[in-house]
């Protein structure tokens, strides 16, 4: 562990189609892997981690997932 605390800003993303379990292994599962951390039963997703250009890739992920 750091000896300081790292800065970052988490997006908290919960969705009443799908189990928080269930939408974070299909996000690990996809095409192009999401590896989201999931805590309080919603998914964490760490901005301080995610690059400009993956973002559309993100949300074209979620919408597949929540479209299926």
């Amino acid at each position: 562990m750091p000896a300081q605390p790292i800065k970052s800003l988490g997006l908290k993303i919960t969705s009443p189609l799908l189990a928080t379990a269930e939408l974070a292994r299909k996000l690990r599962t996809g095409e192009p892997a999401i590896l989201p951390t999931v805590q309080d039963d919603a998914i964490i997703l760490d901005v301080r981690t995610l690059e400009d250009e993956e973002l559309d890739v993100i949300v074209a992920r979620f919408s597949e997932i929540l479209a299926s």
